[in-house]
């Protein structure tokens, strides 16, 4: 729902296509910080 309206602004344009990737990057370093990195400190 919050993604379309992204994409039909502008496909090509590339500040359209970092801010519609943007989510996806806080996402996964939101990920990193809660799994991986106490993961990580348990192995040690």
């Amino acid at each position: 729902m919050f993604v379309t309206p992204a994409y039909a602004q502008g496909v090509g344009a590339s500040p359209d296509m970092f801010i519609s990737i943007l989510p996806f990057i806080l996402i996964f370093v939101i990920m990193y910080f809660l799994i991986i990195r106490p993961q990580r400190a348990q192995l040690k």
